[in-house]
């Protein structure tokens, strides 16, 4: 019984131990450059590696549990962040956040996201260090600011674009999604919200016909 109990946790540590070692050897010395959600999707192929990817500023975790890893929490503050490619206005994408984004305390790094507003972008330098639970646990090393994050308002626009069109009120979608195409953004977002807006149905076109 007592094996029994101790068992998951012995595999989870030898797991942990094992992909925790993300130091190759062979480690490529190139930084890569490589989304956030590809790293998400497949930690096992940049375990190791040095990476370079942009993403969108989430919190810094008020407290996170380091695991067996190096990231103890007096050294080390943990940042949750979306791939910059998510369209936050999707609730999927929305939840698909990555929490194990390590910064050292006191360190530049740091001081960038303790300054930082909620969807604020950033490109990022890292190394993705280890594994757990099928999660990349990355050691950010840089970061720079980027311009033309997707802000609250916009996401707000489009949540309720998306509703009216729900109600079968396109009249009012469009117009939240042209308020929302007001705001600077970058362009994967531009081009989704004109696509939502391209895709919306005429309100003359649909009286006409219904008339």
């Amino acid at each position: 019984m007592g094996i029994a109990r101790t068992l998951p946790f012995l595999v989870a540590l030898f797991s942990a131990a094992v992909l925790a070692s993300g130091q190759r050897s062979g480690a490529r010395a190139e930084v890569r450059e490589v989304s956030l959600g590809e790293i998400q999707r497949s930690p096992a192929r940049y375990l190791g590696e040095k990476v370079r990817f942009r993403l969108q500023f989430s919190r810094e975790l008020e407290r996170f549990d380091p695991f067996f890893s190096r990231f103890g929490p007096r050294s080390w503050a943990a940042v949750e962040a979306w791939p910059d490619e998510s369209l936050l206005w999707d609730p999927e994408a929305f939840e698909r956040r990555c929490s194990h984004l390590f910064v050292r305390r006191g360190r530049s790094p740091h001081e960038h996201f303790a300054a930082a507003r909620r969807y604020r972008r950033f490109e990022v330098q890292g190394i993705v260090r280890e594994i757990f639970h099928g999660e990349p646990w990355i050691e950010v090393r840089s970061v720079r600011a980027l311009g033309n994050a997707v802000g609250e308002g916009t996401i707000l626009h489009v949540v309720r674009a998306q509703g009216f069109l729900a109600e079968g009120r396109p009249d009012r979608a469009r117009q939240q999604l042209e308020r929302a195409l007001a705001a600077p953004m970058p362009p994967q977002a531009r081009r989704a919200i004109q696509s939502l807006l391209d895709g919306c149905p005429d309100p003359e076109q649909v009286s006409s016909t219904g008339g």
